[in-house]
């Protein structure tokens, strides 16, 4: 899991005192007027998280320093970013030039003095434990960010032609086949592994219990059920079970590797149900929250390509066909979904939703992904309503 625990930003937006917050690793909400730094705090984290600057020049602050927490290294990195240690090459009025002035100096001055832009000594890093030099200090965490502009994509991978409503529909299901893709495999890790440790009790070679015993046995109430198990387990491969419930029963009652068997199927089956139920909670939450009989068809098959679909009835809408609130809201929710087991940040997560949308999206957030960092700055004070007094920071 990758998740910030503690920023400090001096001069955020003009503040005279210096911002510092210990967040939580949930839900963190930053609220406030116009013109107070939550935007300029979301891209400062943003760019913490990415290790990169180049947004953070024209930005309203002086400094910042952000501690992120790694749980593949279990430790604290930090990383500061002080705009005093830009110099600028200005030009003399003989043309001469010379390393000389901070960046802040010259606010007001004639730009054309400036040569060029500023050189970036980007984020100082440093972990908080001593060094191994197994994990680079310079790399970039996993997240997800969702500005303002979130519904007009990224202008770096526009295509010619391409209408917003194409757009979205491009970039939700990029992002699901990406997470989609990832949760296949871990299934098929998961199934191959179980079907490894089913060969080993078989070829362990558990005895059938002896014959004297078998009539001592009580036929097993959970027989039918395990009979069931199997054969939904072997279904989902596209195989079928070659014996009829009666020889299963008798097989499953008096032969310790069966049971063995059957036991391992049940710990696969819990633990793939387990990779998918915040998939399940997507479509559970969007059928919730739609209205007109709408149903969210996240597509899983391998043979196929992987893409969200919605249905009213048995008929496929088109993505671009839903409204503004809806595409909002499948975004946000499908976002939080593949940012997995790191930081979700969402500036105005409010955007054209119903204040009972609002009233109910991080509990939704938190349904569907339970295991991230939510961080978000709104105006709202019905996004609100169910986060704890301790979860929310006035700007």
């Amino acid at each position: 899991m990758t998740a910030i625990r503690e920023i400090r930003i001096s001069n955020l937006a003009g503040r005279t005192e210096e911002l510092h917050v210990f967040l939580k690793p949930q839900v963190n909400v930053f609220w406030g007027l116009n013109g107070t730094g939550k935007t300029t705090l979301l891209k400062i984290l943003h760019a913490a998280l990415r290790n990169e600057t180049s947004a953070l020049k024209q930005l309203p602050f002086s400094r910042a320093e952000v501690t992120i927490y790694s749980e593949h290294r279990d430790a604290d990195i930090v990383r500061t970013y002080d705009k005093s240690a830009l110099t600028v090459r200005e030009r003399d009025r003989d043309g001469a030039t010379l390393w000389a002035s901070s960046f802040s100096d010259l606010d007001g001055e004639d730009e054309g003095a400036r040569s060029q832009e500023p050189p970036d000594p980007g984020w100082d890093s440093k972990w908080l434990i001593e060094g191994d030099g197994d994990t680079p200090l310079f790399r970039t965490f996993k997240h997800a960010y969702l500005p303002i502009s979130r519904m007009l994509g990224n202008r770096q991978f526009l295509r010619q032609n391409e209408d917003s409503d194409e757009r979205f529909a491009r970039h939700v299901n990029q992002v699901w086949s990406a997470y989609s893709s990832k949760s296949l495999a871990s299934v098929r890790d998961t199934q191959q592994y179980g079907l490894a440790e089913i060969l080993a009790i078989l070829f362990n070679g558990s005895p059938a219990t002896p014959i004297a015993q078998q009539q001592q046995l009580q036929p097993d109430p959970e027989a039918a059920a395990a009979y069931q198990l199997v054969s939904k387990f072997l279904w989902d491969q596209h195989l079928v079970l070659p014996l009829g419930q009666e020889d299963f029963t008798s097989k499953y009652e008096h032969n310790e590797s069966n049971r063995l068997v059957v036991s391992k199927i049940r710990e696969i089956m819990a633990e793939v149900d387990e990779i998918l139920a915040p998939q399940r909670e997507l479509e559970a939450v969007i059928d919730n929250s739609y209205t007109g009989n709408k149903h969210l068809v996240l597509s899983r098959s391998e043979s196929v390509r992987r893409n969200i679909g919605v249905q009213i009835d048995s008929e496929s809408i088109p993505l671009g066909a839903l409204s503004s609130g809806e595409k909002q809201l499948l975004q946000i929710l499908l976002e939080t979904l593949a940012v997995e087991e790191s930081t979700i940040i969402i500036d105005e997560p409010e955007l054209s939703l119903h204040p009972d949308w609002q009233r109910g999206l991080i509990g939704s957030m938190r349904r569907v992904n339970k295991r991230a960092q939510f961080i978000l700055a709104t105006h709202s004070p019905d996004l609100q309503v169910d986060v704890k007094d301790d979860c929310i920071f006035e700007l």
